[in-house]
Formats: structure tokens, sequence, C-alpha cells
């Protein structure tokens, strides 16, 4: 609350909120008012707002001392004035069992105001979440054209122990909607620039942002394939999983001082616990969506999408020394991808792609189909689909299918055996066009399970948690009217070929093999 400038709160007396009060009343910089009747009190908490035009806030007890300020804050709704309302509430697991002023708090003015629910920080984990949580609260309170917000703050016994002298150092984060100054501030500050492309759509607002970022001769640009830039960029990092991989520990010089993640979802595993781990002083995330996204659990600002293309031609002006990109361009020509003899499924994708002419649609499975895609360059003009959104297994095929009906463009979608069959009814529901190839890596179940540590130890590892089979999808494949062939090392080609149908092809691929890692320096 002080770093985000809140000045004033009205208090109302109660045991189960003493907590609260009591550190309010010990910070500097901010003004308690003490007023008895919670009805009362958050009027008086919008009355002030009106006319010191900033946020006040208002403080209550557990159970139906929060109910009584329900008037006010519908007012404060539709009058867009900003209403920071903290309650107190009971522990979690005695609410609904007849204990004194428990009732449900959460949500109770959901009409009217947006609901923050705080457990009690128990380690780490919950530590950051709580103030991510509390960030976005206050960045909504102050950003969000007025609308009230609740932060409902469970407190279990004993509630009168003050054992903290001082305030604990949070981290603040920032919210740049419109002023673009400290974006150019920061970035000029940063000699090590790291930009990481999400998943982005291709023709799309954040694709043409992209495209200009990844053309910077000094800065990182990390694209994985579904942010939908070509591999034959000279200055993209498209591998930087492999990179990861085969750099245990990362050296020190490749760590960044600012970090720009654009776009949304990235499938590097990787990735995401490096920078977890090295957190980067400063973290930019840019988004057009008014909540804070911690994917790194270290980010400073979230960045409106139009306050960042307005920054955007001034960020590209400041060139820094390029010996950062080169290093890591270095050690990317520096990985080969081996495909070895054993017909596994990064050798069937690998082929698959070398095959695939230019100017096709690719839509990738969401277990192994994507990891193993990414470890190979694309055709050029080549379009990236994928259910990232959940990352689930179901739809892959559907979506293909549907991408298929909508285009005249050629469509190769390639899934794992567990997904095919889990989307089986994708090529039965309608007439399949004949510009859709699907390619499937038939390994006898998943097989992304071998890549889990500690699931070795497990005797259901195949049977039970991989659901391993003995099936084809062959029957299914012919019986609705699509042209299938068994995949070896020297038809996949034929999987490109015009055809009448769309065409199946399905790879036996030896589970085994694919648990092991095909990249060497």
């Amino acid at each position: 609350m002080k770093a985000w400038g809140i000045r004033h709160v009205v208090v109302c007396p109660g045991s189960r909120n003493a907590p609260i009060v009591h550190t309010l009343g010990n910070t500097t910089n901010i003004e308690c008012k003490p007023v008895t009747d919670e009805r009362s009190a958050a009027f008086v908490a919008l009355g002030m707002a009106d006319a010191l035009k900033e946020p006040i806030a208002v403080c209550c007890t557990s159970g139906s001392a929060v109910l009584n300020m329900s008037p006010a804050i519908a007012e404060a709704y539709y009058r867009q004035v900003p209403l920071l309302v903290i309650s107190a509430d009971r522990p979690v697991e005695w609410i609904g069992q007849m204990d004194g002023q428990t009732l449900v708090q959460p949500n109770c003015f959901s009409l009217h105001a947006h609901c923050y629910d705080i457990d009690e920080v128990h380690d780490d984990t919950s530590r950051w979440a709580t103030i991510r949580n509390i960030n976005e609260a206050l960045m909504k309170l102050n950003n969000g054209n007025g609308c009230p917000i609740h932060i409902n703050i469970h407190l279990s016994e004993p509630l009168f122990v003050f054992e903290e002298k001082e305030l604990p150092s949070v981290r603040k984060i920032e919210y740049s909607g419109t002023n673009t100054l400290p974006l150019l501030s920061e970035w000029k500050a940063a000699r090590k620039r790291m930009i990481i492309l999400g998943q982005i759509k291709k023709g799309s607002r954040i694709h043409k942002i992209a495209q200009q970022l990844a053309h910077q001769s000094d800065v990182v640009c990390i694209a994985e394939h579904l942010s939908n830039l070509t591999t034959d960029l000279p200055n993209i990092v498209w591998r930087a999983d492999d990179i990861l991989a085969n750099n245990t520990p990362m050296p020190c010089e490749l760590d960044p001082d600012l970090v720009v993640y654009v776009g949304g979802h990235i499938v590097s595993k990787r990735l995401k616990q490096w920078l977890r781990k090295i957190q980067p002083q400063t973290l930019w995330h840019v988004s057009d969506e008014l909540r804070i996204i911690d994917l790194f659990q270290c980010v400073s600002r979230m960045v409106s999408v139009d306050c960042f293309a307005q920054a955007i031609d001034s960020i590209l002006v400041s060139q820094s020394n390029n010996e950062y990109l080169q290093k890591w361009l270095h050690i990317q020509n520096s990985l080969t991808v081996k495909l070895v003899e054993e017909w596994t499924d990064v050798n069937v994708v690998g082929k698959a792609l070398q095959n695939m002419p230019q100017g096709w649609i690719l839509s990738l499975g969401n277990s192994s189909a994507v990891r193993h895609a990414q470890h190979f360059a694309l055709p050029h003009d080549t379009e990236v689909m994928c259910n990232r959104g959940v990352n689930g297994i179901d739809g892959s095929m559907s979506e293909a299918v549907g991408c298929a009906l909508a285009t005249e463009r050629n469509v190769l979608c390639i899934v794992g055996d567990l997904s095919f069959f889990y989307d089986m009814n994708a090529i039965w529901n309608v007439a399949l066009p004949s510009n859709l190839r699907i390619l499937v890596l038939n390994n006898g179940g998943g097989s992304i399970f071998a890549s889990l540590s500690g699931l070795e130890q497990s005797e259901h590892k195949w049977p039970l948690v991989a659901a391993q089979h003995h099936t084809s999808v062959r029957g299914w494949a012919e019986s609705c009217g699509c042209t299938y062939s068994v995949a070896t090392p020297n038809n996949l080609a034929q999987l490109f070929e015009p055809s009448h149908n769309a065409v199946i092809f399905e790879a036996f691929a030896d589970k085994c093999g694919s648990e092991t890692t095909q990249i060497t320096r």
C-alpha cells in the first residue's frame, strides 16, 4: 500500500482485523481514521476519495461487518470511485462450521467489486503469490477506471502477537499504460537485453511488433516456433531450450540485464526454470490484460501493448554492443541435431519437417510433437498452431481439421498416438478436405512420460501412467475415408504429395529411443 501511494485508511473496530489495524497504525505515511459503523465507514472512505481524487481504503473485521459495506461499494462502482475494501476473514477451514462471525466473504461483492482472496503466507511460493496478487489488486485500483477492489485476508490465531519490528521489503510491480519514459530509461540503462517471444498469431499486431524486435542486431531475441517468426532470420535464437540443455550451468555472461516478454505461452520448461533461478532485475511483460502475469517470478513491470508500441521506435534507436547476441548465436550455431539410425519420434518429426514444402500450416500436438519440432528449422513462411492455452492433448486434430476446412493452404498435423485416439472423432465428424495431412507418432503410449525424472521408479509407469497400448490408427483412418500409409524413412516425402483425400501417415516409432536427447555440440 505504501509503494502504491495509499495514504488514508478508514478503520473499523474488531478482533479479527486487529493485526491489520495495528500494522496500519504503526506504518508511516498512512493515516488511520476510526469509524465504528461499517456502513458509515465505507461512505466516509467514499467521501474522502471524492475529495482527494485518490484511492482510499476502508478496513473491517469478519462476518456481517463486511456485508454492511455493500451500499457504499455499489455507489463507488457506479460512480467509478477507487475504493479499496480490506476485510479480515477466518481461516478457510472454519467457514460453514458454525464458528462465530464466519460466512463466505470472498466475492460477496462480486457484482460491484473485484475480489482478491488472500490466504496466510507459509512459504516462499505463497509469499510470491501474495505479493503478485496484492500488486495486481492495487494496479487495478489505480488503473481500472475506478472499480472498487476487495482484498479479503484470512487470519488464524493468535491474532495479537506483534513481533515484527518493521514492514518487510516487498516487490512493487509497476504498470506502464501510457507513460513511455520509464521504458526508455530502463532500456537505455541495460547492456544485455533479451526479448522472449511467446505464442503469437501470425499477422496480428503483436506479430508485427515481434518482427521489428527480431531484426535487431544488438538484442537476444528468443523465439520458439509458436511465435511464428521464421527460423531463417539471422538474429533469432530459436534453440534456447537446446542451448540450456547443453550448458549446465549456464555461463554468467549469458544472463540478461533486462528481459521483455511478449506474446503468449512458451514451451521450454528449461527457459522458465533458468529465469526463475537467475531472477533478472528488470523484466517487462507486454500484455493488454490488466492483470499481473509473473511466469518467471520476477516481473518488475507490466506494459500495455499501446505503450510498448509507442516506445518501440525510440527503444530500437538505442543501440548497444552486440557482443551479447553474438555469444548466444555462437552457441546456437555450434549445435547439431543428430538424426540417429533408430526410428524415433525425434527422427520422424525431423525428417517430416525437412520434407515439408514452404508455405504450409503446421499444427502441432501438445505433448512430444511440439517439443520435438523445436529442434528443427522450419521451411520459409510456415505458420504454426498449437493449443497452448491450457496445453491439453484434447482437440489437437480437431483444430487442424477446422483450419484445413477454412483455408486453401495445406495443413500438416503432427500428433502423438494418445492425442489421436483421444480426438479420433475429429476425422469422422465432417468430410475431410484434401489439403489435410496427419502424421501420427505411434510409440505405444505417452512417450513424454519417459522424460519425467523419478517416474522410472514406478512399476506402473508404462501400463498405467503412460497408457501403453498395441493399437494402430489404420482401421479408423480408412473407415473415415482417409488415405493411409505406414511412415518409413524412405516414404515420408509422399506425405506431402497431392491427393484427392486427406492423408494419414502412421510412424511406429521407438519410445525407448525418444527418451534420449538427440542434441549434441
